[in-house]
């Protein structure tokens, strides 16, 4: 998966801005990638995380058949995993 109208893949510890719906925007970090991260028994498995800098989770669709992210996720610039959602994590 790719982010919105762009060539860059998708990938974990990514930096990323987040448009919320309503109003401002956030930065965040991807934490969780199906596939990639250890499993999460309460993340499904068709679900990608970005980790907010307050701490709150936003979770997306992601498959096969699945390009793009959502438009409200911007790519800013790869990074280190700082904040992986761990398999036993609380969320």
């Amino acid at each position: 998966m790719k982010y919105y109208n762009t060539e860059t893949e998708v990938r974990l510890g990514d930096r990323v801005i987040y448009k919320h719906l309503f109003w401002g925007q956030s930065e965040g970090e991807v934490a969780y990638l199906p596939g990639v991260s250890a499993v999460h028994a309460k993340i499904i498995p068709n679900q990608w995380v970005v980790r907010l800098g307050n701490g709150k989770g936003v979770f997306m669709v992601f498959g096969p058949d699945i390009e793009f992210t959502h438009k409200r996720i911007k790519f800013l610039e790869r990074g280190v995993p700082s904040m992986p959602i761990e398999p036993n994590e609380e969320i």
